[in-house]
């Protein structure tokens, strides 16, 4: 369709009320009675521009005189203006375009059975009158539960319920007596659950409940794996994987770090994916951390970690990368493997498409890391799996990275 530069065509107008309802899904469900309105100036050309180029100022009129008459749940505003210098006089032109209310724009953008989807997932999961502080905290966490089904969200309302009534259970994440709910099914929605539990409770904030324990539960404590190098002092007939306790973990070494001696380990290397934890060579001196996933965040805390040599090596996604961001923002010194754009170029014929690919800021991440991010992105919002990189490349890169010795 013909434009003039600067003005907005009907389809530069559709496109602009579309974000603005993508961005206003949040507020409308947390004010429904308000009223939302968008008021959308439609820049007509001067007189001066169109001079230079009447049929397409021409066309321009006539598109929106046709769109108006097809969508009566706008108004688009005439204003008289003057065409002098065009040779035309003054003219009505189309000046705003005005939507009044979240039905009329829902309709106009296509997107009304989205919206009473969105309403009705929201009132099966904080209630047909929720108070506001638990609409505002529902509506905050809208990306965890606008794909989950009807079942996930009966749930969810079920388990919340049942945490106000029992604040201080003392009971196993599995053993919560609500139907279908288990240890992995809180933790996976556990920012959902603590969210609406804690604004239940008056705090809009979420941060008085946060984890498991907040909710009154008792969490087995995290257990660390860990393959140790050979002859370590006192280690004899010990096998060089063991998985311990986070508390067994973190006394590692205790009488080392408070003396004068450093840990009887010269580097570690975290990796994020067990079978790749297992398959790597061992070294001397060197001890290998599986960081299963984000659990990497915690291990990073780890009071020896501070003072050795650290290497992370973990997918090429964007979870990998909020990974190694979190753990560098415990641990400085850690150097990456294999997560810079080089190592995207050479097996970027093995990528797939990340079904997560969050693109926030990691402000922990090098230069290096941040293009591998954006080409990653570029070639599609792909990821390459840290087990599907050879091993024997894997290993070249480790001992250029200085975590193995040079033959």
């Amino acid at each position: 369709m013909a434009r003039t530069r600067g003005s907005l065509t009907p389809q530069d107008a559709m496109a602009s009320l579309s974000a603005t309802v993508q961005r206003r899904w949040k507020t409308w469900l947390v004010s429904p009675d308000e009223q939302n309105s968008v008021d959308l100036p439609l820049h007509p050309p001067t007189g001066k521009a169109t001079a230079q180029d009447v049929t397409a100022a021409s066309a321009w009129v006539r598109s929106w005189q046709n769109w108006e008459k097809t969508h009566p749940q706008a108004r688009v505003v005439w204003v008289e203006k003057s065409w002098t210098a065009a040779g035309l006089g003054r003219q009505l032109l189309p000046d705003r375009l005005q939507v009044a209310g979240v039905d009329a724009l829902v309709s106009l953008t296509g997107t009304t059975r989205y919206w009473r989807g969105l309403v009705r997932r929201f009132a099966a999961l904080a209630g047909a009158s929720p108070a506001p502080a638990v609409r505002e905290a529902a509506a905050a966490v809208l990306p965890r539960w606008r794909d989950l089904d009807d079942a996930d969200l009966s749930r969810v309302h079920a388990v919340v319920d049942w945490f106000l009534a029992h604040p201080s259970s003392g009971l196993m994440p599995r053993a919560v007596p609500v139907e279908g709910v288990h240890g992995k099914w809180l933790e996976s929605h556990r920012t959902l659950v603590t969210r609406l539990v804690a604004a239940h409770r008056g705090d809009t904030s979420g941060k008085t409940v946060a984890t498991l324990t907040d909710l009154g539960l008792v969490e087995r404590e995290a257990q660390v794996r860990l393959r140790l190098p050979e002859g370590l002092p006192g280690w004899a007939g010990v096998p060089g994987d063991v998985t311990l306790t986070w508390s067994g973990a973190a006394g590692l070494w205790a009488e080392e770090l408070t003396g004068s001696a450093p840990p009887p380990v010269t580097g570690v290397l975290l990796v994020e994916n067990l079978e790749t934890f297992l398959a790597l060579p061992a070294s001397p001196g060197r001890m290998l951390l599986w960081g299963a996933g984000y659990s990497a965040r915690r291990w990073a805390t780890l009071p020896w970690l501070a003072d050795l040599p650290v290497w992370y090596w973990g997918d090429l996604d964007a979870d990998g990368f909020a990974i190694l961001s979190a753990v560098r923002s415990h641990l400085p010194q850690v150097q990456s493997v294999l997560m810079d754009e080089a190592a995207v170029r050479r097996w970027l014929q093995l990528g797939t498409v990340d079904s997560n690919p969050d693109r926030k800021n990691l402000s922990a991440l090098t230069a290096s890391e941040d293009a591998a991010r954006d080409l990653l992105a570029s070639s599609g919002n792909l990821r390459i799996e840290q087990e599907r990189i050879l091993l024997s490349e894997a290993v070249d890169a480790l001992t250029g990275a200085g975590f193995y010795e040079e033959d």
